[in-house]
């Protein structure tokens, strides 16, 4: 968890009017300093600061997609001294886009699935996600618990990269069922469809040499879907050993991988078996040829640190945090973005820890990024967006 030296020194400056020569280093700006209209969203980067001749480049944006960013009060501006420093805003405004925020404070991944999965997703879509936080304050290193936040966060990462009509909702008419069946309200209707029949099947195709199929996992459900490829058993899966969040939900979207299948058009059908409650089928997709050019895209950061004092901060649900945890959570969604980019999403891992230095960016709570911290997350997120 080294520190990058590297934009992560950028100090940005919120004012009225532009950049001129005599914002120089005689005037205390540094090479890589930005100036950020406060009105109009502008942004200039100093690339020269010879007194009485500093020169000042009017920065790229990416003009058009729509956005938005998902995260706890992290993304929310917590610990940031005004909202424009959150590293959100910074994001949005160093890029000229109107990002809607999705962010719940005070939440863990799973609670705020319906602000994921109850978004249509647009071509040209980007999403920015800090996760992982608060899920590594609650759980520490529970495996089970990291399990469950590694099937959630995959669910998010394949929906959100995908435009709407490429992934088969349970719900279609694509689907075909046989024995008992019902509809769900959840993730705001439309979607899922739930068995306690067993025996009862749902039937569809899916082109392409993964399958994605998501499932809910469910605390103390037992109920299970048998997945079968072309005749082939591809495993039984529940998510019975789901806990339950802080904030009380007992459920979460569960992404099931299949790979290793030939380039050809594939009959998947999901049988409900054994044990007692639901089974919970909420949609499928394969992701070959998903991607157009304009997008989607996700961008994925990962876990930030905290000092001692802030890892027993919080209160008895949420002081089970360490560095180990934070390792953890970290080397697990490394490993699952790369597992998805590899399946030709476009999913990207942003190291947001790697450019904090708990040293500096803390607030005053030891929980939070003060404003230095924000703009190091910002930072590490425009690095790989630029």
């Amino acid at each position: 968890m080294g520190i990058r030296a590297t934009p992560a020194d950028t100090r940005r400056f919120f004012r009225s009017t532009p950049p001129v020569a005599t914002d120089d280093g005689a005037h205390g700006y540094r090479i890589g300093d930005e100036i950020i209209h406060s009105t109009l969203g502008h942004a200039w980067i100093c690339v020269g600061n010879s007194t009485g001749a500093a020169q000042w480049r009017r920065m790229q944006r990416r003009k058009g997609p729509t956005s938005s960013a998902f995260g706890d009060s992290i993304a929310n501006g917590t610990g940031a001294s005004t909202t424009d420093l959150c590293f959100r805003r910074l994001v949005e405004i160093d890029n000229g886009w109107n990002m809607t925020n999705r962010s719940i404070s005070g939440r863990q991944a799973a609670d705020f699935a319906d602000n994921v999965l109850g978004l249509s997703v647009s071509n040209d879509h980007v999403a920015i996600m800090l996760l992982g936080f608060n899920d590594m304050r609650a759980k520490g290193t529970d495996a089970t618990a990291l399990a469950c936040y590694r099937r959630t966060v995959n669910a998010f990462l394949a929906w959100l990269s995908m435009p709407a009509n490429r992934a088969l909702k349970a719900q279609s008419a694509s689907v075909t069922y046989s024995g008992t069946w019902s509809n769900s309200s959840v993730f705001g209707g439309g979607m899922v469809k739930y068995s306690s029949a067993n025996g009862s099947t749902a039937t569809f195709k899916l082109y392409g040499t993964v399958a994605y199929v998501c499932i809910l996992q469910y605390s103390g459900s037992t109920r299970a879907f048998q997945i079968s490829v072309d005749g082939v058993d591809k495993g039984t899966y529940h998510g019975s050993d789901f806990p339950a969040t802080v904030n009380g939900r007992v459920y979460s979207p569960y992404l099931i991988r299949i790979s290793g299948l030939t380039e050809a058009e594939h009959t998947v059908v999901l049988t409900v078996v054994n044990g007692t409650g639901n089974a919970y089928f909420c949609w499928a997709a394969a992701p070959g040829g998903k991607k157009t050019k304009s997008g989607p895209y996700v961008y994925l950061g990962n876990c930030l640190r905290m000092n001692a004092t802030g890892y027993i901060s919080g209160g008895a649900d949420w002081d089970n945090g360490s560095d180990d945890a934070v390792r953890q959570y970290n080397e697990a969604m490394r490993t699952d973005v790369a597992s998805l980019a590899g399946d030709g999403l476009p999913v990207t891992l942003v190291d947001a820890c790697s450019y904090y230095n708990i040293l500096t960016d803390l607030d005053t709570d030891n929980i939070h990024p003060n404003d230095t911290g924000h703009s190091h997350v910002a930072d590490a997120f425009l690095g790989e967006l630029r």
